[in-house]
């Protein structure tokens, strides 16, 4: 079964979370092995675009994978934002040994606004989204 689980922090009362939207899409990609769609909400100008995209292919590729992302702050302008989440991966591999390994990190997200959507920029540490099970 394929779960996504998005958390929302405790925000004070009348603040909003401006990245969930994107927060809850990259979970739900993730979730559904949706290499192509989590890539949508990298901007194609971040440093390590082509990183990402890579472990992102593969994970996708050999596995079955929950994902939850709980915010915990999130900061910043109408132009950037800083966003510390409690992400949380379950890989189950598709073999018939159907291993599965379990990451939970503390992972900084940095975004930008691009044409009123918001785009991450960096995901640090970018081990989170390693493709092979360590």
């Amino acid at each position: 079964m394929i779960a996504v689980l998005l958390a929302m922090a405790f925000f004070q009362p009348g603040q909003e979370c401006r990245s969930c939207d994107a927060l809850m899409g990259m979970a739900g990609a993730l979730s559904n092995s949706d290499g192509p769609r989590f890539m949508d909400y990298i901007d194609k100008s971040a440093p390590k675009y082509a990183e990402i995209e890579t472990e992102v292919t593969a994970l996708t590729a050999q596995n079955r994978i929950t994902a939850s992302l709980d915010v915990l702050k999130e900061t910043g302008d109408d132009e950037h934002l800083e966003v510390l989440v409690d992400w949380f991966v379950e890989i189950t591999s598709d073999d018939a040994l159907e291993h599965a390994t379990r990451r939970r990190m503390r992972v900084t997200i940095a975004e930008r606004m691009v044409k009123k959507h918001w785009k991450v920029v960096s995901i640090s540490p970018l081990s989170i989204l390693d493709s092979a099970t360590k």
